[in-house]
């Protein structure tokens, strides 16, 4: 069934875990929360590292607004030290940012070969901001309305999802 409004903060953790236990060991991961600003909570590390976080994860609260060129600049300068070929920011978002300002550093990161890629946790979300997303190379959308969603995105797809050419593993 659909996920339930006041779930919407667990769902984005269980995302988080997910994504986490499916990482390759060879892949590393920030981690940001944002609203109005962004926020460090875990600066870019190996998954062996990550294990240990599941506390810092359940202790994030859900609070203020949803602003997406914030959360794609916290993202870029986590990136900026990391000399990975691959690079992708995944933005777990309740999707109600009906700015489309976004899409103009979208498209900067996407000229630096930084990938997007938004999973959005509600149905009722502004989805015609995100088409916009899905025109630059190898940034996409989805939405994640149940748990069936999230086995689809998080497990049997991340890889696909996160690293679609096989010439930059």
């Amino acid at each position: 069934g659909q996920f339930n409004q006041k779930k919407i903060n667990e769902i984005a953790k269980e995302c988080l875990f997910k994504m986490i236990d499916t990482m390759s060991d060879k892949v590393q991961m920030a981690l940001t929360t944002f609203n109005t600003q962004w926020n460090l909570v875990i600066s870019l590390s190996p998954k062996s590292e990550l294990k240990s976080i599941s506390n810092i994860i359940n202790n994030i609260k859900q609070d203020g607004g949803t602003d997406l060129t914030v959360a794609l600049d916290g993202a870029a300068k986590c990136l900026d030290e990391s000399t990975a070929k691959f690079k992708r920011v995944i933005i777990i978002t309740d999707g109600w940012d009906n700015k489309t300002t976004f899409m103009d550093l979208a498209r900067k990161l996407n000229e630096k070969n930084i990938l997007i890629t938004i999973l959005s946790i509600d149905p009722f979300a502004n989805s015609s901001v995100y088409d916009k997303l899905c025109e630059l190379k190898g940034c996409n959308y989805y939405f994640i309305l149940n748990e069936r969603d999230m086995e689809k995105y998080l497990i049997h797809q991340f890889n696909y999802i996160c690293f679609p050419r096989n010439d930059l593993l």
